[in-house]
């Protein structure tokens, strides 16, 4: 974000290019029929070896840091925790790993409920999320500037409570519905806080708080969403077969607590004070 003049406008496109690759490569893996199969293993991993050898043709770039001599504390990047006294930046971390716990669930249980349904080539089926996903990162910028974050995070999290109540529904179209709006969720979720944290931080702080935001959605929230979901799933499964419209109906239940939470707790800038360009100052708080 630090090379971009309007990080609020320009990120979102730029980061959608990640997701198309993600897209391709769910189609790549249904293609080879390797949906079930280590052969998707071995793709990722060389496509892990491409990702390396273009990443040693980015140019260098001095980062910002902070004047004075680094303790360890600020080394090991724990001075970041002193932006939780900021009550919004707390919210905006605490929601980010909520986010994500009944988010896990939809990773490794959605094919098997695909499946069930009789879809096949289930990666081809998930890529429908990073549809929406795309549409959501184009359209962001646009948003930013005509509306507050504090709604386009609450709408954010209110279409993760309707994604999971499609699921909820005993048929392939509600089940393909829900999939095609977890990149719209994800989206207006996390890019946003990442969004957030580029706008509301100070500029020498800005890569730690990051890593925090990081720490918190892919750290503690996936650490709590896979083991709290996978309980769940167990407590849903039975001889029979799994009940999945109490198991999406459970998520649903998570997301529900998250955005309540959310719109009670974040209060939000009243007054917008950036004033880098015209076009800044004229941005919602």
């Amino acid at each position: 974000m630090a090379r971009l003049q309007f990080a609020q406008s320009e990120f979102g496109p730029i980061r959608a290019m990640a997701t198309l690759g993600w897209i391709v490569g769910c189609w790549v893996i249904s293609a080879c029929h390797a949906d079930d199969s280590s052969l998707a293993v071995y793709l990722a991993a060389a496509a892990s070896l491409l990702v390396c050898l273009c990443a040693g043709f980015v140019p260098a770039r001095k980062s910002l840091r902070l004047t004075g001599e680094l303790s360890w504390h600020a080394r090991l990047g724990l001075d970041a925790l002193t932006l939780l006294k900021n009550r919004d930046h707390r919210v905006i971390f605490i929601i980010v790993a909520a986010f994500n716990i009944p988010l896990t669930g939809f990773y490794p249980y959605a094919p098997l409920h695909l499946r069930e349904l009789g879809l096949n080539r289930v990666s081809a089926w998930m890529s429908l999320a990073q549809t929406t996903e795309v549409l959501s990162m184009f359209a962001l910028g646009a948003l930013l500037h005509r509306y507050r974050l504090k709604w386009i995070l609450a709408c954010g999290l209110a279409i993760g409570v309707v994604r999971f109540m499609l699921c909820v529904l005993p048929s392939k179209l509600g089940m393909l519905a829900g999939t095609a709006l977890q990149g719209a969720t994800y989206a207006l979720v996390y890019i946003t806080a990442q969004i957030y944290v580029e706008q509301r931080v100070d500029p020498g702080w800005r890569a730690r708080a990051q890593a925090l935001l990081n720490l918190m959605y892919n750290g503690f929230g996936s650490l709590i969403g896979y083991l709290a979901c996978g309980w769940w799933y167990a407590v849903c499964t039975h001889p029979a077969g799994t009940q999945w419209p109490v198991f999406w109906s459970g998520l649903a239940a998570g997301m529900v607590v998250t955005l309540v939470y959310f719109l009670a707790a974040y209060q939000g800038r009243k007054v917008w004070s950036v004033a880098k360009s015209a076009d800044l100052s004229k941005m919602p708080p």
